[in-house]
């Protein structure tokens, strides 16, 4: 069964305790609203463990499209004609009836709103746009939840935060080596085992 969201904050709670970390950062309203389509000040009075308003339906499917197509355009640079042009194209529908959905106009039937969820590779698929407030932000923050608690955790960026080494330590280290594939960290890695790892045998010859 999934956890509901107050169990979500409670334990990324007790993970940005106990690790130190920034609540802003790890919890930055901003960008989780960014990536669930909800306005920012919804997300902020979720974060604090208050509830919000449920929103008829049709109300709910129209505001997050509208969210989520004035995020896309941002982060894009697309201009809105461009957006409807290639929603037209990629779902077969009429210009004018892609245009009504990308501006939040009519609901879609279920149908369209699965193919645009797919189109764009959201979470969720329909339910992205379908499913209230605090299931939306709880999805979210359950992928933040995973990488603290899941069992399966990269073990090199286990070994990185063991020795106080932050990811965008290493994109900078790599930047400034050259460092631009997998094979060259790997190799930069190995090195660094190397120097810390007893040598086999005990001693070196």
């Amino acid at each position: 069964m999934d956890i509901p969201l107050s169990a979500t904050l409670r334990r990324l709670e007790m993970q940005i305790q106990e690790r130190g970390l920034d609540r802003a950062v790890v919890l930055n309203a901003k960008e989780l609203a960014g990536k669930t389509s909800l306005p920012v000040r919804t997300v902020r009075t979720l974060l604090q463990g208050k509830s919000v308003r449920a929103e008829p339906f049709n109300d709910r499917v129209l505001a997050r499209i509208k969210n989520f197509v004035a995020f896309h355009l941002e982060q894009t640079h697309k201009s809105e004609a461009e957006l409807i042009g290639e929603v037209m194209t990629a779902l077969g529908l009429s210009r004018p009836w892609a245009r009504s959905v990308i501006r939040g106009e009519k609901v879609p039937n279920a149908s369209t709103l699965h193919e645009l969820a797919v189109h764009f590779q959201l979470d969720g698929q329909e339910t992205y746009f379908t499913s209230d407030a605090e299931a939306a932000l709880n999805r979210e923050l359950r992928k933040i939840l995973l990488r603290f608690e899941s069992p399966e955790r990269d073990p090199i960026e286990a070994l990185m935060e063991q020795y106080g080494v932050k990811a965008t330590d290493m994109r900078m280290h790599g930047h400034a080596t050259g460092i631009t594939s997998k094979e060259q960290l790997a190799a930069l890695l190995e090195g660094v085992f190397k120097s810390v790892l007893p040598p086999k045998g005990g001693q070196d010859r």
